[in-house]
């Protein structure tokens, strides 16, 4: 078999380029324009077209091919994968032709709305925390967080090297290192001197966040910029430079990182409580180094800003030595809380809020391509504003090219642009080419959106911005005041993609991704009226609120706009969100992209589903629903934890039940489901209000919803052995009495397997109460006693 044949073959094929233009030793990105996807599409069907021995070295290499950066490399590595001798044991040969690809579904016209809610989620159990061999680096707060969890990890055996960030590197005390840790030279070389001196590491521990101001209100653009470089860039440093360490330490290596967002991540604070919107981009790191690293526990921790030092150590130690499978956690007071996306579909009869008219003024920022050109072009249709449009390209010429506007697919195009290079004798790289069809394609793309706004009888302006630029912004926002006296809707829709898993992310692609999102959205914050402004939207993505492989910088940009959404919400008087898109369906998704969607079992979105969502959002969205997600997914595997459903095919009223919204179903004793629910005057209230001898006591009527709730919860589960809900006065007629506080109520029911098992023909789940303290006696109930730890 001809190795380099076959895969400039195979290149030639998936580009359209020519043999004579693909030399082997062009950059695969810089200079032939593949990127990671198309990477993988090819070295999949070069995979398969190598005989069988040679097909299962190439998989065991894998990770190694999709890192090289030239067809050589690629070559080199399966010519001496084909000349490795021979194992005793031959692997199974790989199936010889691709499996038919698998199109990601697409979504019903009605796109699904969900709003990220804290819930409570108590740990299964608590493991005590063994050290490993591995030295754990502690990024420090100097507030005493870094310093309690070092000594604790030393008390148990451990190693742990305290990182202070610093102007100038070296060490400053025993097991104390300082460095610029905004620097990526300098952070590479503290991690070198680690090394030295105690060894690989095992962990990162992210703490610099808990040392600087939780509430720092209104600041400028510089002190944005500073404290992002030492909360965000650092970890993302950091990680990049210990990725060998982890790979190295698998399944024993922790990454954890912590935030001080009020303990829910922004998420139902009191009033009166600040915090930094840009530790955000924290979680949205970390949520995407567990997607990228599934051998190492990757977990972020968001605490109260009045959290003691010694009980952050505490807790952070303890969700180290965890293990369990949520990456993001908060504690608020003893609650340790969950973000989950909770259906809440906008209903028919919900209010209309808003009525934009043709009088509006709407500035819309990401240019007059993909999404944010659709809803530009719903928004036309619908109410005939004036439509300022803001966008990185240059505005294109009215007409096309003759040479190329009878083309029509890509391929066409670029083989045209081939063709005419070939014949004029003129030097030029695949990517150049690649850079000449995509230009003519946006372009096409501007004409044919602005037209189409037009026609709909809007005022259409494009101006070309770069958002990252504030004083362009600003002069832009102080223009459209002087020209029009209003700005009454913005939408940040402005991004830019540039997957990279995060060991090959340069520091360059980093700030642009996150720049473009978090410096225009801070940009628009600081020249908008917001007392004069009816709606400020900014266009989010799932691959923040999940996380997302390749796209460590999006998902923290993504993150830091929900969070900055759920600032603005609280003062400013019209509405606020961040929508987190799911991914859309308008054609320019790849085969390779939309079967990596149907893996994941996410759903697109198709554009005449998600352009009347965005509207109804607008029109009859409420204040306090900063952060929603508009699309389904995976993710809604949580609805069934928090919402009943009917059965099959028909609708169910939506019901709320504010005691056990979001709570877990365990197993309890043989035969039996239960949920625990944590009773506690922090976050209870109506405790406070109800008090004997100075002490919080249970309220009667809160049991009663408690014993009218459980049947309703239980129905919504496939556990639960009934689909009825059982009518209120039998969960009420014998509710328990007044029960001291702190206590713990677990509620259980009979499994549907063990009902059937006993040949039970009752549509009523048995339940019964579990306090944790003694209470009077209540007949033919069923008490297991568990109290907390005090």
């Amino acid at each position: 078999m001809d190795l380099k044949t076959t895969l400039v073959g195979i290149v030639g094929e998936r580009t359209g380029y020519p043999a004579a233009m693909l030399d082997l030793d062009l950059n695969i990105e810089a200079d032939l324009g593949i990127d990671s996807i198309k990477r993988v599409e090819i070295l999949g069907a070069f995979q398969r077209a190598c005989p069988a021995l040679l097909q299962q070295r190439l998989q065991d290499a894998m990770e190694s091919l999709s890192r090289i950066k030239t067809l050589r490399g690629i070559l080199d590595l399966a010519t001496a994968a084909e000349a490795a001798p021979a194992v005793a044991a031959a692997p199974a040969p790989l199936p010889a032709a691709a499996p038919p690809l698998t199109a990601a579904p697409t979504a019903p016209l009605v796109v699904p709305r969900f709003l990220i809610r804290p819930v409570e989620l108590p740990l299964s159990r608590t493991t005590p925390y063994t050290p490993g061999e591995r030295v754990v680096v502690i990024t420090d707060d100097e507030r005493g967080t870094a310093a309690a969890l070092a000594a604790a990890i030393r008390e148990r055996g451990g190693r742990a090297v305290l990182l202070r960030h610093r102007s100038q590197p070296g060490p400053t005390g025993e097991d104390v290192l300082t460095a610029d840790l905004a620097d990526p030279e300098r952070v590479a070389m503290v991690l070198d001197l680690v090394r030295r001196a105690h060894g690989p590491i095992g962990g990162l521990v992210h703490l610099l966040p808990l040392g600087l101001d939780p509430d720092p209100g209104e600041i400028g653009a510089v002190a944005w910029k500073s404290r992002l470089d030492i909360e965000v860039r650092c970890l993302f440093l950091l990680a990049r430079a210990a990725r060998p360490d982890f790979k190295d330490a698998g399944r024993s290596g922790r990454l954890v990182a912590a935030t001080a967002m009020g303990g829910a991540y922004g998420l139902d604070l009191p009033d009166g409580r600040g915090f930094f919107a840009g530790q955000a981009g924290v979680t949205g790191l970390v949520k995407t180094l567990a997607r990228e690293w599934p051998g190492t526990g990757c977990k972020v921790i968001d605490f109260e800003a009045a959290a003691a030092p010694a009980r952050r150590a505490a807790l952070v130690l303890q969700e180290i030595a965890a293990g369990d499978d949520e990456v993001e956690v908060g504690y608020r007071g003893p609650r340790r809380l969950v973000l989950r996306p909770l259906p809440a579909d906008l209903e028919a009869e919900t209010p209309v809020r808003l009525a934009p008219d043709s009088s509006w003024v709407v500035l819309v920022t990401g240019g007059a391509r993909g999404i944010t050109a659709e809803i530009a072009q719903e928004i036309a249709a619908r109410y005939r504003p004036t439509l300022i449009l803001a966008g990185r390209s240059p505005l294109p010429d009215r007409e096309e090219s003759p040479s190329t506007a009878r083309l029509g697919t890509h391929d066409e195009i670029k083989a045209a642009l081939i063709d005419d290079l070939l014949r004029a004798a003129k030097p030029a790289t695949p990517s150049a080419v690649e850079a000449a069809c995509r230009r003519i394609e946006q372009d096409r793309d501007i004409r044919r959106h602005l037209e189409a706004m037009r026609r709909a009888g809007a005022t259409v302006r494009y101006v070309q911005l770069d958002v990252r630029d504030g004083e362009a912004v600003a002069r832009l926002l102080d223009g459209l005041y002087l020209e029009y006296g209003r700005i009454d809707g913005v939408i940040h829709g402005a991004g830019v993609i540039e997957d990279r898993r995060v060991e090959d992310k340069t520091t360059e692609s980093f700030d642009r991704v996150y720049g473009t999102k978090v410096d225009g959205a801070l940009a628009l914050v600081r020249g908008l009226r917001p007392e004069e402004l009816k709606f400020f939207v900014l266009f989010s993505s799932v691959a923040g609120r999940f996380g997302n492989a390749g796209q460590c910088d999006y998902a923290a940009a993504n993150e830091t706009l929900d969070a900055l959404a759920l600032q603005l919400d609280r003062v400013w008087p019209g509405r606020v969100v961040s929508i987190n898109w799911g991914p859309w369906n308008t054609g320019m998704a790849s085969a390779g992209i939309q079967e990596r969607f149907a893996a994941r079992g996410v759903q697109l979105v198709p554009p005449g589903g998600g352009r009347p969502a965005f509207i109804h959002e607008i029109e009859r969205g409420a204040r306090g629903e900063a952060v929603i997600v508009l699309g389904d997914g995976p993710w809604r595997q949580y609805a069934a934890a928090a919402v009943p459903h009917s059965p099959a095919g028909t609708p169910s009223p939506r019901q709320e039940l504010p005691l056990l919204n979001g709570l877990p179903l365990q197993a309890g004793e043989p035969g039996t489901v239960e949920v625990t629910r944590m009773l506690d005057p922090a976050t209870d209230l109506f405790l406070l209000d109800h008090q004997m001898d100075g002490r919080p006591v249970l309220p009667a009527a809160v049991a009663m919803e408690l014993g009218r709730s459980w049947p309703c919860r239980i129905s919504a589960s496939s556990t639960a052995s009934s689909s009825r809900t059982v009518p209120g006065r039998s969960g009420c007629a014998r509710a328990p009495p007044l029960s001291p506080i702190p206590s713990v109520w677990i509620l259980r029911s009979t499994s549907r397997s063990s009902t059937r098992n006993r040949g039970a023909s009752s549509t009523r789940p048995a339940f019964s109460w579990g306090s944790g303290c003694r209470r009077r006696r209540a007949p033919r109930r069923r008490c297991t006693t568990r109290a907390p730890s005090r």
